[in-house]
């Protein structure tokens, strides 16, 4: 159901958009949780992975994530699952920044991500 959204909403849009987790988080999530489920849905995720997208991909030490973990399950999961997304990301191609939650303040990671926009858009 996620893929079927999340993929009519990149075919509806006709401009910019935020997005969180992406293609890149729900390949991750779904190939460790049901591979054949992000097998299927892999080929039409690649065409409809945005090569201009920015992917900001938000990084943790595993106690900060412990310690900001709001969803059952192991933090160790939700950990893997943020390190494979940037591997998806990879490869399927996209731009990626890669930002430290636990060391960069909100107001210094917007500026950061508002940074890798500008330098996109060159």
């Amino acid at each position: 159901r996620v893929f079927r959204q999340e993929l009519a909403r990149d075919t509806d849009t006709s401009g910019p958009r935020v997005v969180e987790s992406w293609h890149p988080g729900n390949l991750a999530y779904a190939a460790m949780r049901s591979p054949d489920v992000a097998g299927r849905w892999l080929a039409e995720v690649r065409r409809a992975s945005d090569a201009c997208a920015l992917v900001v991909h938000l990084t943790e030490s595993r106690e900060t994530l412990a310690a900001r973990q709001h969803e059952p399950g192991p933090a160790s999961f939700f950990h893997e699952v943020g390190e494979e997304a940037l591997e998806w990301s990879r490869r399927l191609g996209l731009r990626v920044l890669v930002l430290d939650s636990a060391v960069l303040d909100p107001d210094a990671l917007l500026l950061a991500v508002l940074d890798g926009l500008h330098e996109r858009n060159r």
